[in-house]
């Protein structure tokens, strides 16, 4: 505005769909759903000390990927911010992935 007044639009995280366990490898998609997420390559995604790539997104929905550890974590937390705006999430949703050894395949 004229005034140098600015909105900012906080993200909310309503539901996460899918399993929290992804291997150490990575792969494992899930889907996001509240509001504010819109457009993706405003996105930015972490679980714990590893990031997610995002798959595709609208206003509503995002669809991520987890990207390679190389080591297991337990009990990390999801985080998502829109340029630089951090997303409310209750720590039942967003709480209690895993990347675990065990979800790895071995060849």
């Amino acid at each position: 505005d004229p005034n140098g007044h600015y909105v900012t639009l906080v993200p909310q995280i309503t539901a996460i769909a899918g399993a929290k366990t992804s291997s150490v490898l990575g792969g494992q998609r899930f889907t996001v759903t509240g509001r504010g997420f819109a457009p993706a390559d405003g996105l930015f995604i972490t679980l714990g000390a590893g990031r997610a790539r995002v798959v595709s997104a609208s206003y509503t929905e995002a669809v991520v990927e987890t990207l390679p550890l190389g080591h297991e974590l337990a009990n990390v937390s999801f985080a998502l911010s829109m340029h630089g705006a951090a997303a409310t999430c209750d720590a039942a949703v967003c709480g209690g992935f895993y990347f675990n050894l065990s979800t790895t395949p071995a060849v």
